[in-house]
């Protein structure tokens, strides 16, 4: 953090200013990949028409939590928006992809338990879900991995 309104200059100063006061033209942003091709660091992300380069990629693989290809990369701020449809350019071939928001997945914590399946503290299983249906599921799980 900087704050550019002091009298003391140092060095990138006067490239900060200008980033200010035109505005950064990009923008940081999550990609889900929608056919099988991984996009890696460097490789181009083109508008839906694939004419035209709109950004670069800078991160990507395939998620096995979510069960798709995704990455990260820098776009036009005009493209940045969740929903908006690029192309990847992954070895001569375009992919398609969505802007999606980040993180791409989230964790649910389990730290207040609505239900304790069983009473032994060692052995416990904390949900969080109050659905019937859920805690029937937890239950028959929890017994199958008693048995082992």
């Amino acid at each position: 953090v900087v704050k550019l309104d002091k009298s003391q200059n140092f060095l990138g100063k006067e490239a900060l200013q200008k980033a200010k006061a035109g505005g950064i033209p990009r923008s940081l942003v999550g990609l889900k990949v929608l056919d099988r091709g991984i996009a890696r660091q460097g490789y181009e992300i083109f508008d839906s028409e694939k004419t035209d380069v709109v950004g670069t990629v800078t991160s990507g693989t395939l998620s096995p939590s979510l069960g798709y290809p995704i990455a990260i990369g820098y776009v036009k701020k005009d493209l940045a928006s969740p929903g908006s449809k690029l192309s990847i350019k992954i070895r001569d071939r375009f992919y398609p992809a969505e802007v999606v928001p980040t993180p791409f997945y989230k964790k649910t914590i389990l730290n207040k338990p609505s239900a304790i399946i069983n009473n032994s503290y060692k052995s416990s299983i904390f949900i969080k879900d109050k659905n019937a249906k859920t805690l029937n599921y937890y239950k028959k799980l929890f017994k199958k991995i008693q048995k082992f």
